[in-house]
């Protein structure tokens, strides 16, 4: 993290007079010395590379995250065979019981609810992964 700092240091070496010429916040243009800013603010490139453990660790979210798709992909499949199996159970054939019907709509809740708390780790997931290449920081945008 000091190393991280020292190179954000000497790559925005600006004087008061120089900064407000050369960095515009809205449309990332380059810092002095031709440096873009999302090349200086790149932590991927700078560090997570060069450091076994935000390496391993970014590996184990992608790793994670790409479960977390299958589950989701599973989920999906099952929601839609448990809607084909209602459909079925409510024909006016009664090809299937009342209680197929009970059991086919409780695993379309289920599913929705599983899909809705994965796409929410999903999220968390992928921010956690984005922390690991490219952390952009604005002071007016920080709370």
């Amino acid at each position: 993290l000091n190393a991280y700092r020292r190179y954000l240091d000497t790559s925005a070496k600006l004087s008061t007079t120089s900064a407000a010429k050369t960095v515009s916040y809205q449309d990332g243009s380059a810092y002095a010395g031709g440096i873009a800013r999302s090349e200086m603010l790149d932590r991927y490139n700078s560090h997570t590379k060069n450091c076994n453990v935000c390496l391993q660790e970014m590996e184990r979210n992608e790793k994670q995250r790409d479960a977390v798709n299958i589950c989701k992909t599973a989920l999906v499949g099952a929601g839609g065979a448990s809607t084909a199996a209602l459909i079925a159970a409510l024909l006016p054939g009664k090809v299937l019981s009342k209680a197929v019907a009970k059991a086919a709509a409780t695993s379309i809740l289920v599913s929705f609810l599983g899909y809705t708390g994965l796409s929410k780790k999903e999220a968390k997931l992928d921010r956690k992964i984005q922390s690991f290449k490219f952390e952009d920081y604005v002071h007016a945008e920080k709370d």
